[in-house]
């Protein structure tokens, strides 16, 4: 068990250097990697320019919050997948060990 905690915590690691800086999640990097995927959806342009960024006192944030939006439930199953990808659904080499 100990092992299977050492490496979900590598991918809780990687989740964080990924979207996070100085404990704060950097918006711009969240906003690319959900353009990403919704493009790849082809989600409707409406929710493409929601989860734009744009700068507020110097920094990126979204034009609207996820929550606001009108596939917010979308958006949130994309970072869910995201996250049991990375940590719940532990890789190893040779294959995912669950």
């Amino acid at each position: 068990m100990n092992t299977v905690n050492q490496l979900a915590k590598i991918g809780v690691k990687e989740i964080t250097d990924r979207f996070m800086e100085n404990g704060v999640c950097n918006q711009k990097k969240l906003s690319e990697y959900l353009n990403e995927q919704l493009n790849a959806k082809n989600a409707s342009n409406v929710t493409i320019e929601a989860i734009q960024t744009h700068k507020e006192n110097g920094v990126d944030v979204l034009n609207m919050p996820l929550a606001a939006t009108n596939d917010a439930n979308w958006i949130e199953s994309i970072i869910i997948s995201l996250m049991k990808k990375e940590v719940i659904d532990i890789n190893a080499p040779g294959s995912s060990f669950i």
